[in-house]
């Protein structure tokens, strides 16, 4: 993300760029989220949000045990999912009517 990051304020000047790591296997309430990532938000005017939960198990289905299967459905819908209910109000309440947007990164 850092080097994407780097990209984005190479190729344009006047945009703010800001990157949050968070390990979201090891965080799992909406009350961590709020503490960990929203606060250090929470005075931007967030005009694009991207979400990178991915975590993927290659192989063939069957092969795969459902305790993995489980471990990707936990760090990846589930983040997915509190992450937008954080950030959506914010979001949708921009500053001057502005839009705003969400891209999430998945894998295959």
């Amino acid at each position: 993300m850092e080097a994407a990051a780097t990209l984005i304020k190479e190729q344009h000047n006047d945009i703010y760029v800001k990157t949050i790591e968070f390990d979201f296997s090891s965080h799992r309430t909406l009350q961590d989220y709020n503490s960990i990532i929203f606060e250090k938000i929470l005075n931007l005017n967030v005009s694009l949000f991207v979400l990178n939960t991915s975590f993927f198990q290659p192989g063939d289905f069957l092969s795969i045990p459902i305790e993995m299967h489980r471990a990707m459905f936990d760090s990846n819908v589930v983040p997915s999912l509190l992450m937008v209910r954080l950030m959506v109000d914010k979001l949708l309440t921009r500053k001057n009517g502005m839009r705003s947007g969400i891209i999430y990164v998945g894998c295959n």
